[in-house]
């Protein structure tokens, strides 16, 4: 999968072709990320009591739920990516 989707991953590549390539790898790794499973609790938790205590706000609790789960799951895939990027610009213009 990585070959085909990804490619060039035997080769050592420069400049733009690393950043491109660095870029389809971030691509594949988020489609191919496993979505976390959402508990009854948590639901419970995030809908809570409005301060009008009129009902619950099942929009924001479902944005609050949504956030939590994107930040979890697509924070280290964040940092590895911003740390190779750098990798990649450092190398790329050499001052």
């Amino acid at each position: 999968l990585l070959q085909a989707e990804v490619g060039n991953t035997q080769h050592r590549l420069y400049g733009g072709s690393q950043y491109h390539r660095a870029l389809r790898e971030f691509n594949l790794a988020t489609r191919c990320l496993r979505l976390p499973t959402i508990t009854e609790d948590e639901i419970a938790n995030a809908a809570g009591i409005g301060e009008t205590h009129d009902g619950v706000n099942f929009l924001r609790a479902a944005c609050v739920i949504a956030l939590e789960k994107a930040q979890m799951s697509f924070d280290p895939l964040l940092d590895a990516f911003r740390l190779r990027i750098g990798h990649i610009m450092g190398r790329l213009c050499p001052v």
